[in-house]
């Protein structure tokens, strides 16, 4: 899902294991997050169960929010929609098949389920963070920042509007892209020292391409 996040200037591996029955299941998260899983992206888990094939593990997940789960053998990956700007707990069934075919189920897991945390960055900074009036002007454009990724993972920002605040009034430009506009760039030249620039509305699409 695209998501919009601001930047106001001014002219900066889990492993859960327990044991049940003498019976010890591990969940690794090699995105190192914990217990909290983050919408819109995938996340790889390892999945162990001492004394059970790889291949006799069954995973399941809730699926009141379109939790998705795929792989097997002990590697697997959730994907969890950006349907919302919440919060809320997803509960994960690890299972094995037992010798005349039935499933046993064996731990539950709970995980808290959160929006991607996503920071953009313009002019060498990001958030409320001040920039000099040389730094913004030698702006080229707005990218995303995004500390929980896949590798390979690729976020863009699709629009964006520049708003430029001054003792005097304010005027906002908009773009469809994550590059400044030659209007975009006119304006911000016209920056002076106590002026405010917000970069406001910035739209991010994610590597699901929503």
């Amino acid at each position: 899902m695209k998501k919009t996040v601001s930047v106001l200037m001014f002219v900066g591996c889990s492993l859960l294991c327990s044991a049940q029955n003498d019976t010890v299941v591990a969940v690794e998260n090699p995105m190192n997050t914990g217990t909290t899983l983050y919408m819109g992206i995938n996340h790889p888990l390892i999945i162990a169960v001492s004394g059970i094939p790889a291949n006799k593990i069954k995973v399941r997940v809730s699926t009141v929010h379109n939790e998705k789960i795929t792989g097997g053998n002990g590697k697997y990956t959730i994907y969890i929609p950006d349907s919302c700007n919440c919060s809320f707990r997803t509960d994960m069934t690890i299972s094995i098949l037992t010798d005349d075919g039935k499933e046993k189920n064996i731990a539950t897991r709970q995980f808290d389920v959160r929006p991607l945390p996503v920071k953009a960055y313009f002019a060498g900074k990001t958030g409320k963070d001040s920039a000099s009036v040389s730094m913004i002007k030698a702006a080229q454009g707005v990218l995303p920042v995004v500390e929980h990724r896949n590798e390979g993972d690729k976020f863009t920002v699709t629009s964006f509007d520049i708003i430029l605040q001054t003792k005097n009034g304010s005027k906002t430009i908009s773009q469809n892209t994550f590059y400044l506009s030659n209007e975009q760039k006119d304006l911000i030249a016209t920056a002076k020292p106590g002026d405010v620039l917000l970069i406001d509305k910035i739209m991010v699409k994610y590597p699901d391409g929503k």
